[in-house]
């Protein structure tokens, strides 16, 4: 295994680490387990060229600070192919109040990416979003994990800012 393989899966490992169990919930229900919604949008550059993707996810919520997230995607490259697939993941997660009505969420987990094009492979990916009232600001990092697979292609990393009020929430 080469340097590159083993600095991919050291990312992943570290990725999946960071989250720590929860001392608040990152989604509050009365009941587990329960649904939220998003849609976001990120951004990145691979072998192909630049890119973007848009994606919306629903979010089952088996604990207060466990979620399973399938996201279905859409990604438009500049150099090949648009494509679509699902990511899905497990992710643990936290809350830290930062104010009287506004709370920091952090995220980080691992998962797996299946595309319409074949090129599947898993990820790494953790991220944070600050919650003030009904606005939501968020960055999302995913390490995808191509060579881990065997693929012939490059590792990619997929950077997400998100600003959302309505384009989120919960059933």
């Amino acid at each position: 295994m080469t340097f590159k393989k083993h600095g991919a899966v050291l990312v992943a490992v570290v990725l999946v680490l960071a989250a720590p169990m929860a001392l608040y919930s990152f989604e509050s229900f009365d009941s587990y387990p329960s649904f939220s919604y998003e849609i976001g949008a990120g951004s990145g550059y691979s072998s192909d060229g630049g890119f973007y993707e848009i994606n919306a996810a629903l979010n089952t919520h088996l604990q207060a600070w466990l979620v399973w997230r399938n996201s279905g995607f859409f990604r438009g490259q500049t150099e090949a192919d648009d494509f679509f697939g699902v990511d899905t993941s497990m992710q643990a997660g936290s809350r830290v109040r930062a104010g009287e009505r506004a709370w920091l969420d952090y995220h980080g987990g691992a998962g797996y990416r299946f595309t319409s094009i074949g090129k599947h492979a898993p990820f790494g990916e953790a991220g944070a979003t600050y919650r003030a009232g009904g606005l939501r600001l968020g960055a999302n990092a995913k390490y995808i994990l191509y060579e881990l697979v065997g693929e012939d292609r490059d590792n990619e990393f997929v950077f997400s800012v998100s600003i959302s009020g309505s384009t989120s929430g919960t059933f």
